[in-house]
């Protein structure tokens, strides 16, 4: 009976039990998952702090606002060239950490655009934190130097964006020779551009180059953000007879390292036939592309130096020019000539005959001053009866171009009943079996 009771007993206790164990399990199981909530509340709240805390996570929202019309204001506003500032804003751009300037106080980036960079950025504390942190917010942001440089002539004046570049952008001692040809290569003082480091500008859209004159250099080309403005080449031309030996800077003028025009001597054209080698022309070299003022000599066949006839900052003319020693030599012989000539044509004496066969001995057969004075002789007799004469023959000048040519000109007075005017003929002559006779007249 007693044992009857004890099992009744304990049956009545177990569901007891049980009751218990399954209260004090939910009661855990509630308070595990209150804490687990609070403790995910908590670091969803911890971790919220920590990314508004994050220096990056300023940087990424600017990424996640700025268009291009923000980067071209942006990089426009610190000074950058507005065309280049809105080429830049229209490539891929990203910020890196910038390690040498970094510190948790003042966290620093660079931003780039196309993989070159051109800004940086230092962040600053903003709002204040839990847990003793705070939000990062931009700071201040400023532009990379280009490292633009230009090369120009050492009397070049730089322009950039209205302002004069001074002295102190010029890299003393980096020059680059300039490309000349053989009649500069040789020159002491060889041209040579020379540096300015224009680090404030990204372009030369604003930059203008002017030589010492005034004239505006064009740049010739770049090597990445270096830009080379050469000097204004120049043209040079020399007029010489052919014969005579003419330099450029000490350097021969040849048809190899010039453009040669002839022209030939019209006043010689009928001695052409009746002398002994070919008769010299009016040569004019052409150089082009020198960079400084030429120095243009020339000597004569006999070596004596020409002096310029003409000159000027692009051109040099040496003529042919009077032997003093050779006109002495033959100006009785011209005076002579003249005084047949001139008793011939005006039939002095009326000895037509006598005059015409005078004349003709000082003629070279078959030459254009015989066959001219053999037709006038009509023309002389029909002026018979006129009164003329030529009167105060000078010679004035005599040039010698070959050692069997030369001319002569005469400067005289034509007397008619009527008027006297002045004159001037022009006599070629030409060795002729051993004496200098004449193959043209002409009228100057």
């Amino acid at each position: 009976m007693s044992d009857l009771r004890s099992d009744a007993l304990s049956d009545s206790a177990a569901p007891k039990k049980r009751n218990r164990f399954r209260i004090g399990l939910l009661i855990y199981i509630s308070t595990f998952l209150v804490l687990t909530v609070a403790g995910l509340v908590l670091l969803w709240y911890r971790m919220d702090i920590y990314e508004r805390s994050r220096p990056e996570r300023a940087m990424e929202q600017l990424f996640e606002t700025a268009d291009a019309s923000y980067w071209t204001g942006l990089l426009s506003g610190l000074g950058m060239e507005h065309t280049y500032a809105a080429s830049l804003a229209s490539e891929e751009v990203g910020f890196y950490r910038q390690y040498a300037r970094y510190t948790e106080d003042a966290p620093a980036y660079s931003i780039r655009f196309g993989g070159t960079t051109y800004l940086d950025v230092t962040l600053k504390p903003g709002e204040t934190l839990p847990f003793g942190s705070c939000e990062w917010v931009l700071g201040a942001f400023s532009l990379r130097s280009s490292g633009l440089s230009v090369y120009a002539p050492p009397d070049a004046v730089l322009t950039l964006k209205g302002r004069r570049v001074g002295a102190e952008k010029r890299a003393e001692g980096d020059t680059v020779p300039l490309e000349v040809g053989p009649f500069e290569a040789n020159l002491p003082d060889r041209p040579a551009l020379v540096k300015y480091e224009l680090d404030d500008a990204f372009t030369v859209e604003n930059l203008v180059v002017t030589d010492a004159e005034g004239t505006v250099l064009s740049a010739s080309g770049h090597e990445g953000n270096t830009w080379y403005y050469p000097p204004v080449t120049r043209s040079f031309t020399v007029t010489a007879p052919s014969y005579a030996a003419v330099t450029l800077n000490g350097v021969e003028l040849t048809e190899q390292n010039a453009e040669v025009q002839r022209t030939p001597i019209p006043d010689l054209k009928e001695a052409e036939n009746f002398v002994s080698g070919p008769l010299p022309e009016l040569l004019t070299y052409r150089v082009d592309g020198l960079i400084r003022q030429p120095a243009a000599a020339a000597e004569r066949f006999d070596g004596a130096p020409m002096t310029p006839v003409e000159e000027s900052g692009s051109y040099c003319v040496y003529s042919f020019t009077q032997d003093d020693a050779f006109r002495e030599s033959v100006e009785a012989r011209i005076l002579e000539v003249f005084d047949a000539y001139a008793a011939y044509n005006t039939n002095r004496n009326r000895t037509l005959q006598a005059n015409y066969a005078r004349y003709s001995g000082f003629l070279v057969p078959n030459s254009d001053a015989a066959d001219r004075a053999y037709r006038a002789q009509e023309s002389v007799s029909w002026a018979a009866g006129r009164s003329a004469a030529m009167e105060s023959a000078s010679v004035a000048e005599v040039i010698r171009y070959a050692e069997d040519c030369f001319t002569a000109k005469i400067n005289f007075t034509l007397v008619t009943d009527e008027t006297q005017d002045a004159n001037s003929y022009l006599f070629v002559f030409v060795t002729y079996n051993g004496a200098w006779r004449v193959v043209s007249v002409l009228n100057k």
